[in-house]
C-alpha cells in the first residue's frame, strides 16, 4: 500500500513508485546478508573473517578456523620436546638413545613406531634432542580432542 493506494502488482504502480519499492526491497537483503569481503585461504569460500599474525593478514572461514584448531591440538597431544631420545607421541615408547642416532641431524622426518606402527614427525636438532608430534595423516575424520562434542 502506498500513499492509502492498493496495488495488486509491481505493474499497476505508477513508475517512481515502482523504483522506491524495488531500492527498498534491495536495501533490506542487503541488511540481512552481509556480503562477504574476502576469500579463505584454505578451501575458497567468501568470509569475512580477517585475523593478523605478525606483518601478515590472513582470510579463514570458520569451518576452516576450527579444522586448523583441531589439527594443531591433535598434533601437540603427546609431543614431546628436546629429549635425548625419541619418544612416540602415541604410544610412548622410547627408542634406544643409541638406536635414535639413525635420524639425520637438523632435519624433520617421518617415522614409524617400532611399538604400535603408527607415523610420527621426528625433528632432530644439532644438540641431538629430539621432539616428536602427531602426524596429519594419522588424525581420525571424527577426532575431537579430550573427548569433548561438538
Amino acid at each position: 500500500m502506498a500513499n492509502g493506494l492498493r496495488y495488486e502488482t509491481g505493474r499497476d504502480m505508477p513508475p517512481g513508485m515502482q523504483q522506491l519499492v524495488a531500492d527498498q526491497i534491495v536495501q533490506r537483503i542487503q541488511k540481512a546478508t552481509p556480503v562477504a569481503e574476502f576469500t579463505c585461504a584454505r578451501c575458497g569460500c567468501p568470509t569475512n573473517n580477517s585475523e593478523e599474525i605478525g606483518s601478515l593478514t590472513l582470510h579463514f572461514c570458520d569451518a576452516c578456523n576450527d579444522a586448523i584448531d583441531r589439527e594443531v591440538r591433535w598434533e601437540s597431544e603427546g609431543a614431546t620436546h628436546r629429549k635425548d631420545q625419541v619418544i612416540c607421541p602415541f604410544c610412548g615408547y622410547e627408542y634406544d638413545p643409541y638406536e635414535s642416532l639413525r635420524f639425520d641431524e637438523d632435519e624433520t622426518t617421518d617415522a614409524a613406531c617400532e611399538c604400535c606402527g603408527r607415523h610420527f614427525k621426528v625433528e632432530v636438532t644439532t644438540v641431538r634432542y629430539y621432539s616428536t608430534r602427531r602426524s596429519i595423516s594419522e588424525m581420525p575424520p571424527d577426532w575431537q580432542p579430550n573427548g569433548e562434542d561438538t
